[in-house]
C-alpha cells in the first residue's frame, strides 16, 4: 500500500501481483493472516525465487485501490486487502473504510464492501487507511479498522456475518496512530486488543457468532499496536500479547493470565510482533 502524496487527503494505492514466470505454482500456499499461516513470517514452499532475473519481475495484473497500511491476506483464490477513502470537503478526517475481494489470478473485484470510517482521532499524517490484515478463517475473513470496527464477512459474497464497533460498545479509545492490531483466529474464538472498558484490554469474540467469550486484563495502559498470537510452551498453548505495560502469557480458552512480564514502553509504542 501507497502513503497518500504529501498535501493530499486522497490517497490512491495500486495493488500490484508481481511474479516471476515459473516460480510461482498454482495451488502455492496460503497467506491467510498477518506474518502468514503460523503468524511466524515463514514460507513453508520450496522452490523459492533466489535471484530476481536482470529485467524484474513480471507484472501479472493491477488493481487500482485507495490509501491504506494493511497487508493483503489471500486465501482460497482470493486476495482481501482493506483501504480508505476520506469524505471530500470533511474537516474532521470522516470517510469510508473498504474491504475488497479479488480474484487472486486476475485481480478482477469480486466484490467490495464499505462502512463509515472517524479517524478524527487519529493522528492527521498517519489518518490514511486501514493497517491491520485481514484474517482469513475458512469461509470467513474478519477485520479490524483503524477506527475500531470490528466486521466478520463470508469470503464467496461479501455478505455481512456480524459487526462489532469497538469505540461505542467497549468504550475504546482509538489510538494516535489508529487500531493495528490484526485480529487472531484460535479455536472457536477471534481474539483482539481493544483496550476498552476497565477489564477488557484483551478480548475474545465468537467467530461465528460475535458474542463476547471473554474479556481479560485491565485497562491500566493503552493496548499498543502488537498482534497477538498463540504458541505452545511447556506443553501449554499460550496467547501471547505484548501491551504497553507488559508481555503477558494467557490461557486462549479462557483468559486466564499464565504469567506477566512487565515492560513498559511510552506512547503506547508496544509496535513489534512477538515471537
Amino acid at each position: 500500500m501507497a502513503h497518500r502524496p504529501s498535501g493530499s487527503r486522497t490517497a490512491v494505492a495500486v495493488a500490484c501481483a508481481v511474479v516471476w514466470l515459473g516460480a510461482t505454482a498454482p495451488g502455492a500456499e496460503d497467506w491467510p493472516q498477518w506474518r502468514g499461516v503460523d503468524r511466524d513470517a515463514v514460507w513453508h514452499e520450496t522452490g523459492l525465487v533466489e535471484r530476481f532475473a536482470d529485467d524484474g519481475l513480471i507484472v501479472k495484473w493491477r488493481t487500482p485501490v485507495r490509501g491504506g497500511f494493511a497487508g493483503p491476506a489471500v486465501a482460497g483464490g482470493r486476495v482481501f486487502v482493506l483501504d480508505y477513502q476520506e469524505t471530500p470537503g470533511s474537516r474532521t478526517m470522516d470517510g469510508h473504510e473498504r474491504l475488497l475481494a479479488l480474484d487472486e489470478q486476475t485481480g478482477a473485484v469480486l466484490w467490495t464492501r464499505e462502512w463509515p470510517a472517524a479517524y478524527r482521532n487519529i493522528h492527521f499524517k498517519f489518518a490514511s487507511g486501514p493497517r491491520a490484515t485481514p484474517t482469513v478463517d475458512g469461509d470467513r475473513v474478519y477485520i479490524l479498522g483503524a477506527a475500531g470496527m470490528l466486521s466478520c464477512f463470508d469470503t464467496a459474497t461479501g455478505d455481512l456475518i456480524w459487526r462489532i464497533d469497538t469505540a461505542a460498545d467497549y468504550g475504546v479509545t482509538v489510538p494516535v496512530f489508529g487500531v493495528s492490531q490484526s485480529p487472531l483466529v484460535e479455536g472457536e474464538h477471534l481474539i483482539v486488543l481493544l483496550g476498552g472498558e476497565p477489564d477488557a484490554k484483551v478480548v475474545a469474540f465468537d467467530k461465528a457468532t460475535g458474542a463476547e467469550a471473554w474479556r481479560a486484563l485491565e485497562s491500566d495502559s493503552e493496548p499498543g499496536y502488537s498482534s497477538p498470537i498463540v504458541i505452545t510452551a511447556g506443553g501449554v498453548r499460550q496467547l501471547i500479547v505484548w501491551h504497553a505495560s507488559a508481555l503477558t502469557s494467557l490461557d486462549p480458552a479462557t483468559g486466564e493470565v499464565y504469567w506477566n512480564h512487565p515492560y513498559e514502553v511510552g506512547g503506547g509504542g508496544a509496535d513489534a510482533t512477538s515471537r
